[in-house]
């Protein structure tokens, strides 16, 4: 988030709360890794605009758009596919029924080991 916040100038806060919009509505809606998401939509969805004029913060803070730093290096959250639409990489790591099946059996697991 830092990261990110530096990227966009935007805060920290409100960038978090834009990123886990965008992560929800992928859980929600996305079957893959398109989203089938254009730009427009995708401000639409996480609701943040960046400032113009930011704030210092280790120096001049960058002023890209959310989507921009989050296909940054760094980064590395989004991506463009030839249509301009946005994909999510490692979209079968973290999302998807896989990904959800992994987390409770990882929490199962954990309630076992507790137990005993």
């Amino acid at each position: 988030m830092f990261r990110l916040a530096w990227l966009t100038g935007a805060n920290r806060a409100e960038v978090f709360c834009a990123v886990t919009r965008w992560f929800k509505y992928v859980d929600q809606h996305c079957h893959g890794s398109a989203s089938h998401v254009d730009p427009a939509a995708f401000e639409d969805i996480t609701m943040l605009v960046t400032p113009a004029d930011a704030p210092l913060f280790d120096g001049p803070r960058q002023s890209l758009s959310l989507a921009d730093a989050m296909q940054d290096r760094s980064v590395g959250w989004l991506s463009v596919a030839e249509d301009g639409t946005y994909l999510v990489p490692e979209f079968d790591a973290y999302f998807g029924q896989g990904a959800k099946r992994r987390a409770a059996e990882a929490k199962r697991r954990a309630k076992s080991r507790r137990k005993s």
